[in-house]
């Protein structure tokens, strides 16, 4: 990619919520810092520890919706509203398919959605002991 490529709005927008998801992410993983990037959105009792995943859907989140794929419930897909309106912003998880992935999607009236798959192993590892 060059410096000259024009991207939707849409796309800058995907790509800035995934860069934020990996910095949390990070921060997880004891990298400090992203840790210190991300201080001040935490409680103070909680700033110098690392996050977890639901640390970080409390600081962004507007909704989380579960759904369960079987009737054991063992597998389940997360879609987490991000932002809402314009743009507009889901991240969507799913534990069967690609349980240490992440992907990003956003919207933008006139324009087609934009995505961005996250590796984010911790944080996927973390959403199953939650959810499943």
């Amino acid at each position: 990619m060059t410096s000259t490529e024009t991207h939707t709005e849409a796309e800058r927008y995907a790509r800035s919520i995934a860069a934020e998801l990996r910095t949390w992410h990070n921060a997880a993983c004891d990298d400090n810092d992203a840790l210190n990037e991300i201080r001040d959105e935490r409680p103070v009792e909680e700033q110098d520890n690392p996050p977890h995943v639901l640390d970080y859907l409390d600081a962004v989140a507007l909704a989380v919706e579960v759904w369960r794929k079987d009737e054991d419930r063992d597998a389940v897909r997360v879609e987490i509203t991000r932002t809402y309106g314009g743009p507009g912003c889901r991240i969507e998880w799913d534990s069967l398919y690609r349980p240490h992935y992440f992907t990003v999607i956003a919207y933008v009236a006139g324009e087609p959605e934009a995505r961005v798959d996250v590796f984010a192993q911790q944080f996927g590892n973390q959403m199953t002991e939650v959810y499943e």
